[in-house]
């Protein structure tokens, strides 16, 4: 949805990808870990960390009108990140500066 916004097909293929994916059993994303990688690029992970969400818990059978807000949220740099009743999304805790 980043790389080429105007792909519908591609859009609608991936949609119903995570549609099945998630159809029977659920699916939780974390965003940075260990072995998550970089957090740079295009990647799910990487527009997660810039989004300042920490994990995502996606329950299953989530509808893909559900999916597809979330996802769409996510590949944008200000539209606010729905939570809707399948999608649960945690954001980053924010750390106070150490006192002095």
């Amino acid at each position: 949805m980043r790389v080429d916004p105007g792909n519908d097909a591609a859009q609608d293929l991936a949609l119903t990808a995570a549609a099945s994916a998630v159809a029977g059993t659920p699916v939780e994303v974390e965003a940075a870990s260990e072995v998550a990688g970089s957090a740079q690029g295009l990647g799910l992970r990487a527009r997660m960390i810039a989004r300042q969400v920490d994990r995502l818990r996606i329950s299953a059978g989530a509808e893909p009108h559900e999916l597809q807000a979330v996802a769409r949220a996510l590949a944008h740099d200000l539209t606010p990140i729905p939570a809707t009743p399948h999608v649960e999304v945690e954001l980053m805790r924010l750390l106070a500066p150490p006192s002095r």
